[in-house]
């Protein structure tokens, strides 16, 4: 089997390199992988630090700017692998999370969603979002990074709404548990998240980041619906 992953980035010169190393430093793993980097548009060397890795198992794919729905949609439809994992190029993987995740998989074919607690960590100089206070241990955050998804899911749920600039990760998710897909949150530490003064989100309010509109077009579709999927007693299952 293969697990295709997905990495979106825009000038992510600064930390694009590491984070591929910790997807190529992935321990006790037998699945093949390929990494599709795709490049919206960046103006720094992104470009010539792909190309230096030479490595047969990275893709790179240039588009127009066009924001990080758009660069996710078109790495999945180039994707080959029946398994789908998202990585931005900030951040990195702790070396055992696919061994971790795929092994729940093998073991869960009813499960077509799996996640994992997220690590924050804070670069110097960077700021606390507002309306955020800062994380100091590990927890379950809706990041796509800590994800591994059947790729049948988004035939069943659609792609990212290339409608929304952020918050696409949000409106995801709910379309996920609306449609009653099946989701385990594991127990570890499957995403290290790099909080630095670059994130383009790090002055953004919830408003801003389009938090509520991604609610509200919950709330629309839900409204449609016989019955809410998301009332209480309907959350996803956690190992």
């Amino acid at each position: 089997m293969l697990l295709s992953v997905i990495m979106p980035v825009y000038n992510g010169a600064a930390y694009i390199k590491e984070a591929i190393e910790s997807i190529l430093a992935q321990q006790d793993i037998t699945i093949a992988l390929e990494i599709i980097v795709v490049d919206d548009g960046s103006t720094d060397s992104t470009a010539d630090i792909i190309h230096a890795l030479n490595s047969p198992v990275v893709r790179y794919i240039h588009q127009s700017n066009s924001g990080p729905s758009k660069a996710r949609n078109t790495g999945i439809l180039q994707a080959q692998g029946k398994l789908i994992a998202f990585l931005d190029a900030d951040d990195c993987w702790p070396a055992d999370k696919l061994k971790r995740q795929l092994s729940f998989l093998r073991e869960n074919q009813n499960v077509d969603v799996v996640g994992g607690l997220i690590d924050y960590f804070y670069m110097p100089g960077s700021e606390y979002r507002k309306e955020q206070i800062k994380i100091d241990s590990p927890v379950f955050n809706v990041q796509l990074g800590g994800l591994i998804v059947r790729k049948n899911v988004f035939d069943r749920v659609g792609y990212f709404n290339e409608q929304l600039r952020f918050s696409e990760d949000q409106d995801w998710v709910l379309r996920v548990k609306e449609s009653n897909v099946k989701m385990t949150i594991l127990n570890d530490i499957v995403l290290f998240y790099r909080i630095h003064p670059g994130n383009i989100t790090i002055h953004k309010t919830l408003k801003d980041l389009g938090v509520l509109r991604a609610l509200k077009l919950s709330l629309d579709r839900r409204r449609q619906m016989s019955t809410d999927p998301l009332k209480p007693g309907n959350d996803e299952s956690k190992d």
